[in-house]
């Protein structure tokens, strides 16, 4: 409670200074607008009257105590209290504050016009007014603002001549012996070239020389100001104090040489007084100075440093390429394959004659006999291999007369086929298995791959349209402390930018950056900054096309859950993937089934793997599963940057496109996923156009009509453009058909459109 009232006392002294210095400030030795300009810019902008009248009453009676003076600050300062009164509740705009400034200035104008000083006096109303435009938009931008350095282009030159004011205001502080003026100044120019940016460093070193001339009628002050701002900023990158003796060197050089002012030896305590100041400011001070109010200087080696970094990350993508390239190959050399049929052939041959024949007592008769007991085991287990196992009626009548062991032979020679059909399985799931991660493998070098080319392209970032846009934005109080914009290639424009969280929610944000970029945008992201109360928003180049989509499905009729399921899924580079999974049969089995490969394939899509490898991936997954496993597929991945579609279909029903006036069937015949070991996907591209409608369904929908066709003219007389509503239209004509649901049934509905 005490520290709020010591700030608040210690405002009213910073303003009541502030009104002073402005009320010193003359033009020509008479003309004196400031002061009460000064006063009622800060009643328009952050004070209430009743505190502001009393300031200015007394700091405009100090500058000449005289009866005259005290009638004209009286006069001025009634005004002004009761202006502030009336516009207690409300805002006093700079505009409507004009004329009542002039009335407030009627005292003054009468005691000149009486004194004929009439062009002084229309001289002096004129400048108040401009100078409280001016100080009004300049207070605006500092005080109300956290960050002083983002100011616009005309806040800037508004700030400017304050400043001018207020040199003015100190050059003309009625001391005699010691100049307040030279000392501060000296301050300023030191403190600006270590906290500011050049250039701003060099304005405000000239602008004091203004005031100082302003006050003097002597113009050399502004060369030796500027010239100190100059020598200070050359030996700015080395020790503090090369720049505190370029710029005494310059005072003397002014003072002795070219006599601008009479040098004296309280001259030169005046400037080491400054500077003495400025050295005994702590670099910590000076560090958060210039964090407060500079850009971060040039940051041409910061972006250099994003396009190294990413030649880096180039290199080290590509090397991964290779190395998941080269497993990929080690991985397919490992594949064994299916034994022949002639080998296997001779191996389960060779095994039944060693258990049942090799110690068969008589054996002799049929060496006697020439009969050869190998070639008859390989036709009962060639036999076995068409059949599946072999049965007495496969034996030769010669076995069956002859023969001691038969039921044993047909035993050994059933159990080898058994072990046999597991052995295959085995070598068959370890060769898929090790395809699969083949597989993987290979999608992983190609990701890695892309990536790396994309890497390998520059970034390019716009300074000039980065500070355009910090500045548009200033201009409707959205205060950005930093923009980056870069693009890759001269193609989408990537934007972050670091803002109040309290303007997160300012509708303006996209506009005025939109309007800056000249091409559409839209937020990827919002985080937290590192210092509390910003946030880093994340801009990108939007597609020109938008997507809306509908859903309609039943499950089968009597079933409590569908086997059918879909996915509608937002990828990278503004793609946008719509499916529809069948499952074989009905019910929660089905669903499972479904589910478990639209799950696959999402995570495969997440993650940026081709489409090729992606259904041969979950093809090979469903495969490994002990029971048969058919799912049918109705994919499609919608491009809204290029108004585009791949179609992808496994065992699923067709497709439609409804244009404006016709409709196109999408058919792409293929076998559903996990019934063949390989598979090779089908892929249709389509181009879309503006309203065209998308329509994937499940088999139960499509089937439930006579013919495709007729569900095709159904679509193309459908009035709406609702994708749901249409999604509800296809499913209810769909039951009405049958009406019941004789399978389970899924509309998906997707409509591209043009952004606007």
């Amino acid at each position: 409670m005490i520290k709020s009232k010591l700030t608040y006392l210690f405002k009213i002294l910073i303003m009541f200074i502030l009104l002073y210095l402005f009320c010193l400030a003359e033009v020509r030795g008479g003309i004196a607008p400031f002061g009460i300009a000064l006063a009622f810019a800060l009643l328009v902008t952050i004070e209430k009257s009743y505190i502001v009248a009393p300031l200015y009453l007394i700091a405009n009676f100090l500058t000449d105590i005289s009866i005259q003076n005290l009638i004209v600050s009286g006069v001025s300062a009634g005004v002004l209290l009761i202006v502030g009164l009336f516009y207690i509740t409300r805002r006093l705009k700079v505009y409507y504050a004009l004329p009542y400034m002039l009335i407030s200035l009627s005292a003054f104008a009468y005691y000149e016009i009486m004194d004929n000083n009439t062009v002084n006096c229309v001289i002096s109303l004129m400048l108040s007014c401009i100078s409280l435009v001016i100080l009004s938009q300049a207070i605006s931008a500092i005080m109300l603002r956290p960050y002083v350095f983002r100011l616009t282009m005309d806040e800037a030159v508004s700030a400017g001549l304050s400043l001018v004011m207020l040199s003015a205001g100190l050059a003309s502080i009625p001391l005699t012996t010691v100049s307040i003026y030279h000392i501060v100044c000296i301050l300023i120019i030191l403190l600006a070239t270590y906290t500011m940016k050049k250039n701003h460093a060099l304005c405000i070193a000239g602008l004091l020389g203004v005031g100082y001339a302003l006050a003097t009628n002597d113009v050399s002050f502004i060369a030796m100001y500027t010239l100190m701002g100059i020598a200070s900023l050359a030996f700015k990158n080395r020790l503090k104090l090369f720049s505190v003796f370029a710029i005494i060197a310059i005072d003397l050089v002014f003072g002795l040489f070219f006599e601008t002012y009479t040098y004296t030896v309280i001259s030169l305590v005046e400037s080491l007084a400054g500077c003495a100041i400025f050295l005994a400011l702590k670099q910590d001070w000076l560090d958060s100075m210039y964090v407060y109010f500079c850009d971060s200087g040039d940051k041409f080696a910061s972006r250099d440093i994003v396009n190294r970094s990413r030649d880096s990350i180039n290199r080290k993508l590509l090397e991964l390429s290779d190395i998941f390239g080269e497993m990929d190959t080690a991985f397919r050399q490992m594949i064994k394959g299916q034994m022949s049929r002639e080998d296997a052939l001779d191996m389960l041959t060779q095994e039944t004659y060693s258990k049942v024949c090799a110690n068969c007592p008589e054996r002799s008769k049929c060496y006697r006999g020439k009969v050869d007991t190998k070639k008859i085991i390989t036709e009962l287990i060639n036999v076995g291999f068409e059949r599946g196992k072999t049965t007495l009626l496969d034996i030769t009548p010669y076995l069956a007369s002859n023969c001691l062991r038969v039921n044993q032979l047909l035993t050994s020679i059933n159990q080898s086929l058994i072990k046999f059909k597991h052995y295959s399985a085995m070598i068959g799931n370890l060769d898929s298995s090790r395809i699969l991660i083949a597989d993987q493998l290979s999608g992983v070098s190609r990701i890695c791959k892309d990536l790396g080319i994309k890497m390998n392209q520059r970034v390019n970032f716009d300074t000039a349209k980065e500070n355009q846009l910090i500045e548009e934005l200033s201009y409707n109080n959205i205060i950005c402390n930093e923009a980056l914009i870069y693009n890759t290639n001269n193609l989408n424009n990537e934007v972050s930018l670091v803002i109040r969280n309290m303007d997160l929610e300012n509708t303006k944000l996209i506009e005025i950056a939109e309007d800056v970029l000249k091409s559409p945008l839209t937020i990827t992201s919002v985080t937290p900054a590192e210092v509390g109360g910003w946030s880093i928003v994340s801009l990108t180049t939007s597609a020109k096309y938008d997507i809306v989509f509908g859903y309609a499905g039943t499950p089968k009729t009597g079933e409590d859950i569908s086997g059918d399921t879909y996915s509608l899924l937002r990828l990278g580079d503004n793609k946008f993937m719509m499916a529809v999974c069948d499952g074989m049969g009905n019910g929660e089995k089905a669903h499972k089934t479904s589910e478990l490969a639209i799950n696959l394939i999402e995570n495969f899509y997440k993650a940026g793997f081709d489409n090729d490898i992606i259904l041969s991936s979950v093809n090979k997954l469903l495969g490994l599963n002990e029971e048969e496993t058919f799912t049918a597929l109705d994919l499609c991945v919608i491009d809204l940057n290029n108004s585009y579609a791949d179609f992808i279909k496994l065992g699923a029903s067709v497709g439609y496109i409804k244009h404006s006036n016709t409709t196109d069937i999408i058919d792409t015949n293929s076998l559903p996923i996990g019934i063949l070991e390989q598979m090779s996907p089908k892929i249709q591209k389509t181009v879309l156009q503006d309203r065209d409608i998308i329509i994937i369904c499940s088999d139960g929908v499509v089937d439930a009509f006579e013919n495709p066709q007729i569900l095709k003219n159904l679509i193309n007389d459908a009035d709406t453009l609702h994708p749901q509503l249409l999604a509800d239209q296809i499913l209810e004509q769909a039951i009405a058909q049958k009406t019941i649901a004789e399978d389970d049934m899924t509309v998906l509905v997707g409509r591209i459109f043009v952004k606007k």
